[in-house]
């Protein structure tokens, strides 16, 4: 994951710039935690290492005292392909730490629906995120913290983790179809050749 890209900065700047609610942003550094008071961002693995660091995992965190609506936003860049996976969760014993999440959004996609809720708590889980290299990434977490007393505290944790996989380029690609094709026209060839050919016997 790049350190400090003026980009992501701006980005999520805007972001935490637009609501009405608390909105936090927290940028991605490689190999470390990032803090944005009780917010956290931790990384464990650096993309840019070269055939290192193929499997990178992550933590990301909030946690709450008083009534506040939250809509939190974690941003990273890989330099390279491959899938994301996570899954965010809450605990609760009473009604004094009950946070609520009302919306999990993936790179501007909404992922409400994994959302399970117990009396215990909430989780969700996501799968099969498709990571392109380069590409801006961001992850929100959206809801609302009421506790039935002042001193009630809550929190969500997450966790997150990228496994890379090997895309083949533009010219790999233009290779391997013209490979294909020379295969096929090679066995049209060969059966039009003995399509043709007849055997008699006398």
């Amino acid at each position: 994951m790049k350190n400090y890209l003026l980009g992501v900065a701006a980005a999520s700047l805007m972001i935490g710039a637009a609501g009405t609610a608390q909105a936090a942003s927290i940028i991605a550094v490689n190999n470390s935690c990032n803090t944005d008071g009780r917010q956290s961002f931790c990384v464990d693995g650096d993309a840019q290492a070269p055939g290192v660091d193929d499997f990178i995992s992550a933590t990301i965190s909030n946690s709450f005292r008083g009534n506040t609506n939250f809509d939190d936003t974690y941003s990273f860049i890989i330099d390279k392909n491959g899938i994301g996976s996570g899954g965010l969760q809450t605990s609760f014993a009473t009604e004094a730490n009950f946070v609520n999440i009302t919306d999990l959004i993936i790179n501007n996609v909404s992922y409400a629906s994994s959302i399970v809720s117990t009396p215990a708590g909430q989780s969700a889980s996501v799968n099969g995120i498709k990571i392109i290299a380069g590409a801006l990434n961001s992850i929100r977490v959206v809801g609302s913290f009421m506790p039935s007393t002042p001193a009630g505290a809550g929190n969500y944790t997450g966790n997150l983790t990228f496994s890379a996989s090997a895309v083949p380029e533009a010219s790999t690609w233009a290779m391997m179809m013209l490979g294909m094709g020379a295969v096929g026209f090679g066995m049209r060839r060969r059966r039009k050749a003995s399509s043709s050919a007849r055997v008699t016997f006398a």
